[in-house]
């Protein structure tokens, strides 16, 4: 089975910073990688993370398939006790175990600020850094002189590299730690190897890169069959509500947004016996321990993975079977341009979808097929217009959801208002809903700006109500 390459990105800070005004030099690196169908590895993900950058770099460039080193004007930050920058011993650990390689290096032609071209200590080892790989390294190296030509350049380079490496067909992990949890899995991924290709995601660490964290956490997920949440001693969820836990809104969302993509059934949960312990819906929590999760513990934790990481194994079977959606979309047939639309946004989000055009197949019986859908997703969306509020089938659909909730003590049904008549003289089971529940305003749809501000929160909300299941206190 051919698999998504995984991309190390190195390079120097002031590359993910300038230019100020637009997408910077790594954006459009990360960009490149994720258009040619591939895996970005880039570690400002851990910008805010407390441990040693050697170790997270040695792990994540000898587990990566190609190398790309981005290089501009400085030298940047010496490795401690090596004397080489990060970029060139990030390189040379790159040469030394046989990864491919591709270099780009910025030209003459690129302007800015001047602290993206000086370098008072190190000017000097950076020019004989430059002439080395122009000169010495064996390697094509392309010039470039604005990101949209890196962006251009790294994409048909990538695309142009012999059929992507074949790794062996192990399960995919993305790995979701706290700040404190993140030794725990590093050695975790120590214990699966041979048996998954894991990713660490440090949980709500720095936001301040232009490319927006959720789109590379998608990518991840994406090449995912597992998502595991490890959370440390200081940061479990308290006994009430979402505000007041110790999790950062931005890690609630992206801990949302692994049970979107993944479904909630393949999302696990590793934590300290010392909180009030999250349970994942449809999983056990895996390794309780009052010493908190220790490296030590990683082995057990491997132990209780395995059964869910069987070698050989695609990821549609790895995946829960049958299929399961984040979504199920119930709506009235006289609202279908609104909801085609939604269901493409929405899966281009992350957020799988049931929609009956798309699931129920010729001769199949679309009311049993529709009650399967329904079953087989975790959220209902209910898109409430004059239309709907009419319909016996989407009233039903609106029960069957609030039976799930009442059974299940975690919402389901999230209301979507598309035009402002709904309100105006409900019916019955309408009116009920709208007294006690916040309807998503869609109302002004067809304005492509209020669309997509309305879509933006949508979303997530979405991917806090998954994360709020998927940490559901007993």
């Amino acid at each position: 089975m051919t698999q998504p390459r995984r991309v190390f990105v190195s390079h120097t800070s002031e590359l993910a910073r300038y230019p100020s005004n637009g997408a910077s030099w790594v954006d459009a690196a990360t960009r490149a990688v994720i258009r040619v169908g591939d895996v970005p590895q880039e570690l400002r993900l851990f910008a805010a993370v407390d441990v040693p950058p050697v170790s997270l770099i040695r792990q994540s460039v000898l587990e990566s398939d190609v190398f790309v080193a981005i290089v501009g004007f400085r030298y940047g930050s010496v490795v401690p006790g090596d004397g080489r920058s990060y970029v060139e011993f990030e390189f040379d650990m790159a040469t030394e175990a046989g990864i491919s390689r591709l270099v780009i290096l910025l030209n003459d032609e690129v302007v800015g600020p001047r602290d993206f071209f000086a370098d008072d200590e190190h000017g000097n080892r950076q020019m004989q850094f430059r002439e080395r790989l122009l000169r010495g390294s064996g390697l094509t190296v392309v010039r470039v002189s604005s990101p949209d030509q890196l962006e251009t350049a790294l994409f048909q380079a990538l695309a142009s590299l012999s059929l992507k490496q074949k790794r062996p067909d192990l399960s995919s992990v993305v790995l979701l730690g706290t700040r404190s949890s993140i030794d725990f899995c590093m050695a975790l991924t120590q214990h699966l190897s041979g048996t998954a290709v894991t990713r660490i995601w440090p949980l709500g660490a720095s936001d301040e890169s232009g490319m927006s964290r959720s789109r590379l956490l998608l990518a991840w997920l994406r090449d995912a069959e597992l998502g595991v949440v490890a959370l440390g001693q200081d940061e479990g969820p308290p006994h009430s509500e979402l505000s007041r836990t110790n999790l950062s809104p931005s890690a609630w969302y992206e801990i949302g947004l692994a049970g979107g993509v993944l479904g909630l059934g393949n999302v696990e949960i590793i934590a300290s016996d010392s909180l009030v312990l999250p349970q994942s819906v449809g999983q056990p929590t895996l390794v309780a321990h009052a010493d908190g999760l220790t490296p030590g513990l990683a082995r057990s934790a491997a132990e209780a993975l395995g059964p869910r990481l069987r070698v050989g194994e695609s990821k549609r079977q790895i995946s829960s079977s049958p299929a399961r959606y984040t979504c199920f979309l119930s709506y009235a047939q006289a609202d279908t341009d609104f909801v085609d639309q939604l269901y493409v946004d929405l899966q281009d989000s992350g957020i799988t979808c049931w929609l009956d055009r798309e699931r129920v197949s010729a001769g199949q019986r679309w009311r049993d097929e529709i009650q399967r859908g329904l079953g087989r997703s975790d959220k209902v969306l209910l898109i409430l217009s004059d239309a709907a509020a009419r319909s016996r089938w989407v009233e039903m659909e609106s029960m069957q959801a609030i039976g799930l909730e009442k059974a299940q003590s975690r919402q389901v049904l999230i209301p979507i208002r598309i035009d402002s008549g709904v309100l105006s003289d409900p019916p019955a089971w309408v009116a009920s809903l709208a007294s006690d529940r916040q309807f998503a305003d869609f109302e002004n749809w067809r304005d492509e700006t209020a669309y997509q501000r309305s879509l933006r929160r949508l979303v997530r909300d979405i991917t806090v109500s998954f994360a709020s299941d998927t940490l559901q206190v007993p």
